[in-house]
């Protein structure tokens, strides 16, 4: 507790950093800060109230800027080597916790349990979901806002995905996993997802909607969708069934669109935008991008997949998620209500330009991992 300040680069050695740049107009480095913060920042360090900085990104950074002088962030945590021994533990889960996965990387807080004795044996384990939550805690890819102690070496710690660089380290093993549990069914599953993703980058839908249904015949099992009862592989279900339908639908498109996370800014899923909340939203990085912005629905008639198809883009204009990429300047979004039965599904999609109102300012995106919400 007494060295928490040491485990990494505080706010005011960053501050003190950055102060230090020179030929760089003050509004640059006030930007530059939010963009250190979102990037590197995010680790709490005991109870101690004080949140460090990933020291190795930190120090790349700055290394990187002397040399280029680029202003850049840059994922050098990838570049560490250390997510390929993760994917080894992680395969062997992942369907298990794939719905925890997610939410972490949509910005969100889990709960979990932390055995803070990991060791390789208990890794070694498939069904010791503590050992696995512990060593991605202490190997940096959660950080702990809140821990409770047991008697013995167990831990529940609320636990989140410290910033936007180690967002993208998640990204990047969810689809690494999905794409070689393709290239162990078939070669084709494998490129045809690789397709679905480009077509969605350049904005073609009608080409997107035609490789989701292959994959979906070829890569999806019956046992990984809900059934028309409200069932989802052999569990009972009290809640609604067709809310629960489309929440397993939500997870399924979450874990689908995660190879997208590079390509793009941000993946957020089910906040608050307008006057509600939106499924899935693409924040685009690149000033010519489109923003996406996506609202699932499920029915237990195919005969009405368009209808609820259209209902969903519907939805997303009445509702106006499409403010949260308005409030970042962004020039043009699709819109896109995409509706589940079975393995069946209709899509509907909305191409649609963006402009200010008279004297309206845009005002800067608040990322899941900027400094507002995480503190």
């Amino acid at each position: 507790h007494e060295f928490a300040g040491l485990f990494g680069f505080t706010e005011v050695e960053i501050e003190s950093f950055i102060n230090q740049i020179e030929g760089i107009e003050q509004h640059e480095l006030d930007k530059l800060m939010g963009r250190l913060q979102r990037w590197y920042n995010g680790y709490y360090i005991g109870n101690s109230g004080i949140k460090i900085y990933n020291p190795w990104s930190v120090a790349k950074f700055f290394n990187n800027l002397t040399t280029s002088g680029d202003l850049n962030a840059q994922p050098y945590w990838l570049q560490t080597g250390d997510s390929l021994a993760l994917s080894e533990y992680l395969t062997p889960r992942f369907k298990r916790l794939e719905s925890q996965l997610t939410e972490l990387i949509s910005g969100r807080e889990i709960e979990v349990e932390i055995d803070e004795r990991t060791n390789l044996s208990n890794l070694n384990n498939p069904y010791n979901d503590s050992a696995f939550w512990g060593l991605l805690l202490h190997s940096g890819y959660l950080s702990a806002r809140s821990v409770y102690r047991n008697m013995n070496t167990l831990a529940i710690c609320q636990v989140c995905i410290p910033n936007y660089e180690v967002a993208g380290a998640y990204a990047h093993l969810i689809s690494c996993y999905q794409q070689d549990h393709l290239l162990a069914a078939s070669d084709p599953s494998l490129e045809n997802y690789k397709a679905m993703l480009m077509a969605l980058r350049s904005g073609n839908i009608d080409k997107f909607a035609v490789s989701m249904q292959t994959y979906m015949e070829q890569a999806v099992s019956f046992h990984d969708i809900p059934n028309k009862a409200g069932h989802s592989s052999g569990s009972e279900i009290k809640q609604e069934p067709e809310k629960i339908r489309e929440q397993v639908y939500h997870a399924f498109m979450l874990g689908l669109l995660a190879g997208l996370h590079s390509s793009y800014f941000q993946l957020s899923s089910n906040r608050e935008a307008g006057y509600g909340r939106y499924d899935i939203v693409l924040m685009p990085s690149e000033d010519n991008q489109h923003g996406l912005i996506f609202e699932f629905k499920a029915t237990d008639n195919p005969d009405k997949l368009l209808a609820e198809a259209n209902n969903a883009v519907k939805q997303i204009e009445q509702k106006r998620y499409a403010a949260i990429l308005e409030a970042r300047g962004v020039a043009s979004g699709i819109h896109i209500g995409i509706s589940f039965c079975g393995k069946r599904f209709q899509i509907a999609h909305q191409k649609v330009e963006y402009s200010l109102k008279p004297g309206q300012e845009f005002q800067p995106l608040e990322s899941p991992y900027s400094e507002s919400n995480i503190s």
